[in-house]
């Protein structure tokens, strides 16, 4: 790929998408957050929506997610975000339902499809 092209990557997300849990995902990743005068951090780690957007950078990559319409935008990536961003949200929806449920979560292992498995402690 020649040095002067830009990769762009677009996702649309469900208007279900737990933004909390994006950003949680993004942060994960190791973006940095950056969030509109309308789109902050709540203080128990909720989110409340504005109108505008988040953005997020990490290197040279630097993306946009559209609270409005659930629409995000990736620049100058690999082409391989889709499917890690994804992934790290569900990583985020694992997490969350295991501290609700009271479970631990030891460790992540990839099973032999190359996906993330959780294993898990269950209370007694």
């Amino acid at each position: 790929m020649p040095c002067d092209t830009i990769v762009t990557t677009n996702l649309k997300w469900a208007e279900t998408t737990d933004t909390s849990m994006l950003v949680d995902a993004l942060e994960a990743m190791g973006y940095t957050v950056e969030y509109d005068n309308r789109y902050r951090r709540g203080h128990t780690g909720a989110t409340t929506v504005g109108d505008e957007y988040i953005r997020f950078r990490r290197g040279s990559e630097v993306g946009f997610y559209h609270a409005s319409n659930h629409q995000m935008t990736v620049r100058n990536g690999n082409g391989t975000e889709e499917a890690a961003i994804k992934q790290g949200y569900a990583k985020q929806v694992v997490v969350r339902q295991a501290r609700k449920f009271g479970w631990q979560i030891n460790d992540w292992k990839t099973n032999a499809a190359g996906n993330p498995v959780a294993v898990i402690k269950r209370r007694a």
